[in-house]
């Protein structure tokens, strides 16, 4: 009933501060019973929800860093608290319906509240770095393992209501705290980016476009990387500077499928997707395996690129956003995936050198006039050059 900025006021003046340990308190006792604790993340998702503008507080009131801070608490109470059983393996095998009642469910409504909570409206979320507050962090980093760890990428897929909320968190991350999504420790950050990846691939639904969410997602982080790449110590602030030192560490660290099991069990997607890749290339899997933060950026291209060639995202705008700061970060890995495409392409078929010789000047079309930089100038000239290499 509070839809209104007076009426939501009033409740929130009811609620903070009596009533919100209590709220956390409860949260770290019945984690683990769903009809207590989905009511209560119902609530938490309802006072984090910006409905209608609801949730104004004038500029001189620290009420907006306040109500995310209580709901961050709360959020991170629950996560960590069903994370660890779930990493104790103290959860009992149950069917489908049980184990969405059980556990999915109260993930998913804890997802929705985080998204909701990240709204700019109400939070300036860089003064919580700026004054060496962990609540952010601790939260977004607490949420997603409980997520990665706590739902197969299966089982994401297979209940629309969760994938649903899994993307828009993801999505919402992305724009608007692309910080803490770099930040995040290199598997969990790997785990993200493929997941964005193998959104795309997708199919919407009438209630979730994933396809344009993972687009967007992916052109805001490295975006984001591409702008500040330069930051370092002296000539930034230390948030930004080890933000983008982090990435660096991104992109040189290495993960072993051992580490990927042990982190987030066989049946995460980022193990399913390990497996997968062996598979296409005819290899088994075998201990030792690694891969590194490089080959994100192969994967994501090569993935873009094969959209448009199959003509399997009509708009080519959208393609174009995340494609063209993969290519000008790393144009290393945007070379290995031209020479993969024009090589597969006069292996077989009919006129395969002929459709070789195509390829190779559409590639060499593809980057006409096009330089260095993400000014809107550029990107529009790029988005020109891609819809020629479409047609």
């Amino acid at each position: 009933s509070a839809i209104l900025k007076d009426s939501y006021r009033l409740f929130f003046d009811w609620i903070y501060p009596q009533w919100c340990p209590f709220l956390t308190r409860a949260a770290g006792l019945f984690y683990a019973k769903p009809k207590l604790i989905v009511p209560l993340l119902k609530l938490v998702s309802e006072l984090a929800w910006c409905r209608n503008g609801r949730i104004q507080f004038e500029s001189y009131l620290p009420n907006g860093l306040l109500l995310f801070r209580e709901i961050a608490t709360i959020l991170t109470t629950f996560s960590s608290n069903l994370l660890n059983v779930i990493n104790s393996d103290q959860s009992t095998n149950k069917d489908d319906e049980e184990l969405y009642d059980s556990r999915y469910k109260p993930i998913r409504i804890a997802m929705q509240a985080l998204s909701r909570s990240l709204s700019p409206a109400y939070l300036n979320s860089g003064t919580f770095a700026l004054y060496g507050d962990m609540t952010l962090k601790n939260v977004v980093h607490t949420v997603l393992n409980l997520v990665i760890r706590g739902i197969s990428w299966d089982d994401i897929n297979n209940y629309e209501k969760v994938r649903l909320e899994y993307f828009t968190l993801l999505h919402v991350l992305c724009l608007f705290q692309p910080i803490s999504v770099v930040e995040l420790e290199s598997s969990v950050f790997f785990q993200i980016i493929l997941s964005l990846r193998e959104g795309m691939e997708s199919t919407p639904t009438a209630t979730s476009n994933a396809p344009m969410q993972c687009f967007e997602a992916i052109d805001k982080i490295f975006t984001f990387v591409y702008e500040n790449k330069n930051k370092t110590i002296e000539n930034s602030t230390p948030v930004l500077a080890g933000s983008m030192e982090q990435f660096r560490q991104h992109t040189v660290h290495e993960i072993t499928i051992e580490d990927v099991i042990s982190r987030f069990g066989t049946s995460s997607f980022y193990a399913q997707s390990w497996q997968k890749k062996n598979e296409l290339e005819g290899k088994q899997l075998e201990a030792g395996q690694k891969t590194s933060g490089f080959g994100i950026f192969v994967n994501l291209l090569e993935a873009l690129f094969k959209h448009v060639i199959t003509e399997k995202t009509p708009n080519t705008r959208m393609v174009s956003k995340p494609m063209l700061p993969l290519i000008v970060l790393a144009p290393d890995a945007y070379n290995i995936v031209k020479e993969s495409l024009i090589y597969g392409a006069g292996r077989s078929g009919e006129k395969a050198m002929e459709k070789q010789g195509v390829y190779a000047k559409s590639f060499a079309g593809l980057m006409v006039d096009i330089n260095d930089s993400l000014t809107v100038k550029n990107r529009d000239k790029f988005h020109q050059n891609l819809s020629i290499f479409v047609s």
